[in-house]
Order: structure tokens, then C-alpha cells, then sequence
């Protein structure tokens, strides 16, 4: 599995990012590495109030996924949250987006 994660300020504008994200890569004319789409996300990027985590098995299962959350559909390889707490959790995988999605700032 593929970590991707995103972060906004608000909601919307995490379903903005989301939306954005999910059209550049769809409109690529090559699909690129999923590993390197996950490298860019994780690195160099301020972690943000509004969460979300996507678990893809490769390229094109990201791009379904990034398409899900968009539509507002349920999907248990997408997990979203706040700084706070988590909204969605996956039993398999709860503890590790547990730790992906609060941050050593956000506790205490």
C-alpha cells in the first residue's frame, strides 16, 4: 500500500485540494510513479488542520479513490480527520492512520 496523504484548513478547501489533485494526475498524458506522488505529498508540506489519508494499491486505484472522496462516497481505504480526531478508521490500518493523521504537535 501507498500513503498519500493531504491536509487544508478547512474542509472544503481539502475537498478543493482533493478535486485539483485528482484532476491533474487523471489528465496526465503518462501516468507518473505513485511512489513519487507519495514522496512530493510527504515532504516539504505544512501539516494542516483538516485531514485526509488515502491507502492505494498503485496509480490507478489512487485516482479511484481521490474520486470517491470527492463524490462524498464511503470508501475504507480513504480516512479522514482533524487534528482532534479521526471520523473514519479501518480496522486493519487504525492504529497506522491513527499515527498519520495527528501529528507530535497535536498531542498534549
Amino acid at each position: 500500500k501507498y500513503i498519500v496523504p493531504l491536509s487544508a484548513k478547512t474542509s472544503d478547501q481539502l475537498n478543493e485540494y482533493a478535486a485539483s489533485l485528482y484532476k491533474y494526475l487523471n489528465e496526465k498524458e503518462e501516468y507518473c510513479a505513485i511512489s513519487d506522488v507519495c514522496f512530493t505529498l510527504q515532504n516539504g508540506r505544512e501539516v494542516l488542520e483538516e485531514r485526509v489519508l488515502f491507502l492505494a494499491d498503485n496509480y490507478q486505484h489512487l485516482l479511484e479513490l481521490l474520486r470517491d472522496f470527492t463524490e462524498k462516497k464511503k470508501n475504507d481505504q480513504v480516512f479522514i480527520g482533524d487534528k482532534t480526531r479521526i471520523k473514519q478508521t479501518n480496522y486493519l490500518h487504525g492504529d497506522l492512520v491513527s499515527t498519520i493523521l495527528m501529528t507530535p504537535s497535536d498531542i498534549g
